[in-house]
């Protein structure tokens, strides 16, 4: 019986990791800052906006659990809360995506860096 709440409570655990979110890179204060944290299961743990910021922006998440993480986030500069494209498909606005790994004690918080890349017109 005491091995079973032990599991549960270190399940419990488990899922409170927290991720920092740098941004940096951002060329200008128009508009807003888009961000989504997926897991394993391609499921939504986070998603936060903020305003644009010159150079870099930071967000926390709380409660994203363990495993591997997926950051996708956009520089929405015209807020029509979508990444506009060109003819080819190919995007307008800054982007980023990165990958990361977390794992550790529950009181740990994972830092991930992500520099916007604005492709060229």
């Amino acid at each position: 019986m005491l091995s079973v709440l032990m599991a549960v409570c270190t399940i419990g655990t488990m899922e409170a990791q927290s991720l920092k979110v740098v941004v940096t890179g951002i060329r200008n204060t128009t508009g807003k800052i888009l961000i989504q944290v997926q897991n394993d299961q391609q499921k939504t743990v986070g998603q936060q906006m903020c305003d644009a910021q010159k150079d870099s922006c930071t967000l926390m998440f709380k409660n994203v659990g363990m495993g591997n993480l997926k950051i996708s986030l956009f520089h929405d500069e015209n807020m029509n809360d979508h990444i506009d494209k060109d003819e080819k498909g190919i995007p307008t606005e800054g982007f980023a995506i990165k990958s990361v790994k977390v794992n550790g004690k529950s009181e740990d918080t994972v830092t991930a860096s992500l520099k916007m890349f604005y492709p060229t017109k």
